[in-house]
């Protein structure tokens, strides 16, 4: 199971996203299906605009998480347990202050 501390709220408690991805691995073979999702970067409409950014919908779906650059990978272990995890950017002060 994902274990994050979220900044913003998500919609449902984490505890839902976890069944959503255990629902999605029943497929998976032990210690032989990976699946990589990726959320996308920004996208620029002009030099100096961008569009309001949009989480991939199915990582919104897993995972709650909506932020920009960020990967979720989820597999089955030798057990036939579901692992998850989410990789995201390490957090930037700097880049989080509205100037």
């Amino acid at each position: 199971m994902i274990e994050l501390l979220l900044m913003i709220t998500p919609i449902f408690p984490l505890s839902v996203y976890a069944k959503r991805r255990n629902l999605i691995s029943q497929t998976f073979k032990p210690q032989s299906d990976l699946l990589l999702l990726f959320n996308p970067a920004p996208r620029i409409k002009s030099n100096d605009t961008h569009f309001k950014y949009r989480a991939d919908s199915s990582f919104a779906y897993l995972t709650g998480f909506t932020e920009a650059y960020s990967a979720l990978a989820i597999w089955k272990d030798n057990k036939g347990k579901t692992q998850s995890t989410l990789f995201c950017q390490a957090r930037d002060p700097i880049k989080e202050l509205r100037i």
